[in-house]
């Protein structure tokens, strides 16, 4: 229902009762970026990837909040990290490419666009970020 504060007191109870769940971090990361709290979202997502440093979603989204601080360097070291875990994720090569992009690195952006559409052809927003890159 986009009631991310709400959202995000729920997340307080639950890491309350259950500190040790990475999950909670994460989820309590996402509301913070929703919320344009970039800062305290990759807290949340260092604290989850602490606990589980094999789940390659929580470096994917700790490198959303990089890249929306405009910390392009650490968004792609984070996507890089995504990746290695999990290579077959086309948004993870789509969301380095835009990190690329943004950089101004323009073949590299297209490099990894063209990644996503070899592992997802069928989605059209990678098409459109390969054709803004061109």
């Amino acid at each position: 229902l986009g009631d991310f504060q709400n959202a995000i007191e729920n997340y307080n109870k639950a890491i309350e009762l259950n500190p040790n769940n990475a999950f909670y971090y994460n989820n309590r990361g996402i509301a913070l970026n929703n919320l344009e709290d970039y800062k305290e979202a990759i807290k949340n997502y260092n604290k989850a990837i602490e606990l589980n440093p094999n789940n390659a979603s929580y470096y994917n989204n700790r490198g959303i909040a990089f890249k929306n601080l405009g910390d392009f360097q650490n968004a792609i070291e984070n996507y890089n990290k995504a990746i290695e875990l999990n290579p077959n994720n086309a948004s993870y090569y789509n969301n380095r490419g835009i990190a690329f992009n943004d950089l101004g690195d323009f073949q590299n952006a297209i490099e990894n666009y063209n990644k996503a559409i070899e592992l997802n052809p069928n989605n059209a927003f990678y098409y459109n970020n390969r054709g803004i890159a061109l």
